[in-house]
């Protein structure tokens, strides 16, 4: 499936999370002070099965930068995942940096194999 085609099933998502999941507190200017140079690191505060489009993981990005068809890994998961979309705040984006809380859409996870709380990282 093409990035074009996860963004609009994203975008669309949205508006479903929008109604009935709780919501991401903007970062406060102190949050933002992470460390965005370092390795990717985003901790987990939620998950959600997403019927035809993925596993969605809430949470926020303590160190380094993601985009949408990067390799990430999982805490506990023998193999990488691909970022198919990103979310935050009823936008869909390409990239998040350091300090940001964000949705990570992904297709290939199954919502069971997730345990909150965990991390998704830069895989070695």
């Amino acid at each position: 499936m093409n990035t074009k085609s996860n963004l609009r099933r994203l975008a669309s998502l949205v508006i479903v999370l929008g109604s009935g999941a709780p919501a991401m507190a903007q970062p406060a200017a102190a949050d933002v002070a992470d460390d965005a140079s370092g390795p990717f690191v985003f901790q987990v505060a939620d998950v959600m099965k997403i019927t035809g489009a993925g596993t969605l993981l809430v949470g926020k990005v303590e160190s380094g930068r993601v985009s949408t068809g990067d390799a990430v890994c999982l805490a506990g998961l023998e193999r990488p995942l691909e970022v198919a979309a990103i979310e935050q705040f009823n936008r869909v984006l390409t990239t998040v940096d350091a300090g940001q809380r964000a949705g990570l859409l992904f297709e290939d996870l199954d919502r069971d194999a997730v345990t909150v709380p965990t991390r998704v990282h830069a895989c070695d």
